[in-house]
């Protein structure tokens, strides 16, 4: 029984570190950085619009390695997007 607990929570825990692998300190320092429901991202000829507020140039936006979308909201920057990642597709 221990070691059933003990493997579901590495496994839910191994699923969280993924998550936050691939986020550059810079952008997040580990802790503001998190996956983006798609429906807060609207593709414009401008590139990605965040929340109907902040554009995203498409050539700033980084490769998301899970297919999500995925932003970093540092507190220093008031809610604007620190760094920004996006799914693969063909334009």
């Amino acid at each position: 029984m221990i070691r059933t607990i003990v493997v579901l929570i590495l496994t839910a825990y191994a699923g969280v570190v993924f998550a936050h692998s691939f986020y550059p300190q810079e952008c997040c320092s580990g802790a503001d950085c998190d996956v983006l429901a798609s429906s807060r991202v609207q593709i414009t000829p401008a590139g990605y619009v965040i929340d109907g507020r902040e554009t995203i140039p498409f050539p700033l936006a980084k490769w998301s390695p899970d297919e999500n979308y995925h932003g970093c909201f540092p507190k220093a920057m008031m809610g604007k997007v620190g760094c920004f990642w996006a799914p693969q597709r063909a334009y």
